[in-house]
């Protein structure tokens, strides 16, 4: 989507990262403290999930998550091989 069009529809661009263009940065709403390619994307999306107030249940879900054996999880590595048909 272009500058232009996103204009004239009335869109702004919700985040624009650290190094964005200076047009898009006077649009956005937030302006992530890492630039795109350093991190950006994680301060988007921890951005929004604060914004939902489910950030620290969602760091909480992830650290549990890994604290779990993996076998326990039902994963144990790679995925059988698949038997050809015969």
């Amino acid at each position: 989507m272009t500058l232009s069009i996103c204009h004239h529809a009335a869109l702004r661009p919700g985040i624009a990262v650290a190094n964005a263009r200076h047009k898009i940065t006077k649009m956005a709403h937030y302006h992530t403290p890492s630039a795109g390619g350093a991190g950006a994307a994680r301060d988007a999306v921890e951005y929004i999930l604060k914004a939902q107030g489910s950030l620290e249940k969602v760091i909480d879900a992830y650290i549990l998550c890994t604290e779990i054996d993996p076998v326990e999880r039902g994963f144990e590595g790679s995925p059988p091989p698949a038997v050809p048909d015969e």
